[in-house]
């Protein structure tokens, strides 16, 4: 169970805990630097996304994980 503080008394509500960056987050530092390397280096990457966003729309909750070499995720 969550501890009770004033500063939740006040609120009315406990307030979210800030997340850490990813790993995204920290290399390019906006979305618009990460589509721009994806252009780049990730051709087929980006062209799965545009097809993705035509038939669910926006991309900022949809997570896509590409199998490796080697990698079980």
């Amino acid at each position: 169970m969550r501890e009770l503080t004033e500063e939740v008394s006040i609120l009315g509500y406990y307030p979210e805990e800030k997340t850490a960056p990813t790993h995204w987050q920290k290399k390019f530092g906006s979305k618009r630097g990460q589509w721009d390397w994806m252009k780049k280096n990730m051709p087929d990457a980006v062209a799965l996304c545009t097809v993705v966003r035509e038939y669910f729309g926006p991309l900022d909750s949809v997570e896509i994980w590409i199998k490796k070499k080697g990698h079980d995720k």
